[in-house]
């Protein structure tokens, strides 16, 4: 940096034109940003249950509230004949007895559940998993469905 004094006393500064550029280096943030995307995208993706089921549709459906604001235990039955116990998935109604004694033992039988059906499931399959519910010792057991327009 150089100066020189002026006539009337005061100093002018010169100074050197840097190469180099000058800023904020938003390349890191936007990666950061770009993964927390993917994260979140993939982690709302994992909410949604194991199967796929369509539920059949009613003209209106009685709201169901619980007292205790427990989340309940959801159970997917799909057209395809696989039922989904939270992250395990059955094919055959023996080894169910053995997951539902299990999560009686750790959620208690006063826990609620939610038997979510696809439309195209009989009503045999339904009645059946529902026994098994209630034969485990669950209480509150529920069939959710849609409302008609939804």
């Amino acid at each position: 940096m150089a100066d020189q004094f002026l006539e009337d006393g005061g100093t002018e500064f010169f100074f050197e034109e840097s190469t180099e550029e000058s800023g904020l280096n938003i390349t890191p943030m936007v990666d950061v940003i770009f993964i927390l995307l993917v994260f979140f995208l993939c982690v709302s993706q994992l909410k949604s249950g194991q199967l796929k089921v369509v539920l059949p549709k009613v003209d209106k459906s009685p709201e169901i509230v619980s007292a205790d604001k427990k989340k309940p235990i959801v159970v997917q039955m799909s057209a395809g004949g696989k039922i989904a116990i939270g992250d395990q998935v059955f094919t055959d109604f023996s080894p169910i007895k053995a997951a539902l004694a299990k999560l009686v033992k750790e959620k208690g039988e006063d826990h609620p559940v939610s038997i979510e059906c696809d439309e195209k499931v009989t009503m045999g399959r339904t009645s059946r998993v529902f026994a098994l519910m209630m034969n485990a010792g669950f209480r509150k057991v529920s069939l959710p469905v849609n409302e008609e327009g939804q």
